[in-house]
């Protein structure tokens, strides 16, 4: 005898043929035909730390890049070694002298600290007296009485002075504050 003959299928075993579902005793999952979709929660932090690290790389390499390209102007390195030097006398809490002995090229001060300006063509920059002192007119160019020697107080302050800085022919003078010994915001009646 042959097989048993299996009874005819009913209308909802049918249904189901036809949409590629098989109907049995034990149910079964669906097959999947491709791979899930998503990510596995390893990739995600794969790629978040790479992104970090390039992240990192790039700031740090091009933060070298800009101090590196950047020319520092004689006119910001005098204002900011003037600021320099009263931070070091009010940490010493002792009187500094800042002392040049080459026309303002290089400045010395406090126990055996110096610098020297950056040199460019056709900039001169140097410390003046305060409004007041002599001048003197030289080919049509005002020279003032260079200050060869600026003292800072502990408690922060010092000398009266202005930073003149000569572009060419071009002339402008910056008032120094001496409670600040920071240059004060120009004038039009500032000489």
């Amino acid at each position: 005898m042959g097989a048993a003959a299996s009874p005819p299928p009913d209308a909802r075993q049918r249904a189901f043929r036809s949409c590629g579902i098989a109907l049995s005793g034990a149910r079964r999952a669906p097959a999947r035909v491709g791979p899930a979709g998503g990510f596995t929660l390893i990739e995600i932090l794969l790629v978040i730390m790479l992104m970090a690290l390039v992240t990192s790389v790039m700031i740090t390499g091009s933060n070298a890049l800009f101090n590196s390209s950047q020319n520092e102007d004689p006119e910001e390195a005098m204002l900011s070694l003037l600021q320099k030097v009263r931070m070091q006398a009010v940490e010493d809490s002792t009187p500094l002298d800042l002392v040049t002995v080459d026309e303002g090229q290089t400045w010395f001060y406090g126990d055996n600290h110096e610098m020297t300006m950056p040199v460019v063509d056709g900039v001169k920059v140097g410390l003046i007296k305060a409004e007041g002192a002599s001048a003197i007119l030289l080919g049509g160019i005002m020279e003032e009485t260079p200050v060869t020697t600026l003292r800072f107080y502990p408690d922060g302050t010092c000398d009266p002075v202005r930073v003149q800085i000569q572009r060419g022919r071009e002339r402008r003078v910056l008032v120094i504050d001496p409670w600040t010994c920071a240059a004060l915001p120009e004038t039009s009646g500032a000489r």
